[in-house]
């Protein structure tokens, strides 16, 4: 078990040191920290929880001032606390160094590559044709199909299928007309997909995820969409065909984005929103169909004086 003093931690993070220097050996939430926990709060709405908390040290923003008054234990100031708890994480929980295999139960087929050090879990198919990159990480049951390719550092949740067939039929009186689905998928450098996502392989061309972005559990990825880097998007998601998600962009859990839609670079969209428009870069956007924030949040306060009028005058969906 490693243990480590508040202060190397705090040289590790660049952060302030309040307090006594004390050592301790893992990390834990406010509620569950005993004597030897470093713990983290984020705002003044945990105030109850962190003036019981039993930790050693707590890691709390800068910005709150006066937030570790309320502290009975040391405090270690920082900018970013999310930041500083990923980098604190891997301090006490190293990722373990493995050599790459294909693990009992995997199938790599004939014509397919596997890059050095990548590890492909129980379950998890390569079909003939696809590529994937060095140092990746195929989850149980994941699946890339032929003709798809994965960068280096790219990894897969348990069940995520890379390759599916796109979403593409013509409707006639006599039946319904299959598309073929005769594209690839091309996922770039560390990038990070989610247990049970399915992202669709192009009609013809490439559907595409750039750099650095992560996807969520459950998101649906339609044919020919295009996905910049270092986008994040949460779960739930669908994107229909040929939508294109440009860098920086932030997609809430259950958004849902119609076909041939532009997010602008740096948009960002609140969760269970509709989206049948393009979004401008570095918009916030929310609600259905989806509109600026601020005009979202005046439709609803508005909503609420007009419920509160109709039972003044006598009754929810009553006539004055």
């Amino acid at each position: 078990m490693s243990v480590t003093s508040l202060a190397e931690i705090g040289a590790l993070l660049g952060a302030e040191l309040i307090g006594a220097d004390a050592r301790v050996s893992g990390v834990a939430a406010l509620e569950d920290a005993g004597p030897s926990d470093l713990t983290l709060c984020f705002d003044w709405r945990r105030i109850p929880d962190l003036e019981k908390t039993r930790a050693a040290g707590v890691i709390l923003p800068r910005r709150a001032t006066g937030l570790h008054r309320a502290a009975p234990c040391a405090a270690l100031l920082v900018e970013e606390p999310r930041l500083a708890l990923a980098r604190v994480l891997r301090h006490f929980h190293p990722e373990p160094v493995e050599a790459g295999c294909v693990r009992e139960g995997a199938r790599v087929e004939a014509g397919a590559s596997v890059g050095a050090r990548t590890i492909v879990a129980t379950g998890a198919v390569i079909e003939s044709g696809a590529g994937v990159g060095d140092d990746c990480r195929i989850g149980p049951n994941a699946v890339v199909a032929s003709g798809c390719t994965l960068g280096n550092r790219v990894i897969l949740g348990p069940g995520a299928v890379i390759g599916s067939c796109g979403f593409g039929f013509v409707p006639r009186r006599a039946g319904v007309v299959k598309i073929p689905q005769v594209g690839r998928v091309a996922i770039e450098d560390d990038v990070e997909i989610g247990a049970n996502t399915t992202v669709d392989r192009a009609t013809l061309g490439e559907t595409r995820i750039g750099r650095g972005t992560k996807i969520d559990n459950l998101v649906q990825v339609g044919h020919n969409v295009s996905i910049g880097e270092n986008v994040l998007i949460a779960a739930q998601v669908g994107l229909s065909g040929s939508v294109k998600i440009e860098d920086g962009a932030i997609l809430g859990g259950q958004v849902g984005v119609a076909d041939h839609v532009v997010i602008g670079a740096g948009a960002q969209v609140g969760a269970k929103s509709g989206v049948g428009t393009h979004v401008p870069p570095g918009a916030r956007v929310a609600g259905y169909p989806a509109v600026e924030v601020k005009h979202w949040l005046e439709n609803a306060f508005l909503w609420r004086r007009m419920r509160k009028l109709l039972k003044r005058l006598g009754g929810e969906g009553s006539r004055p």
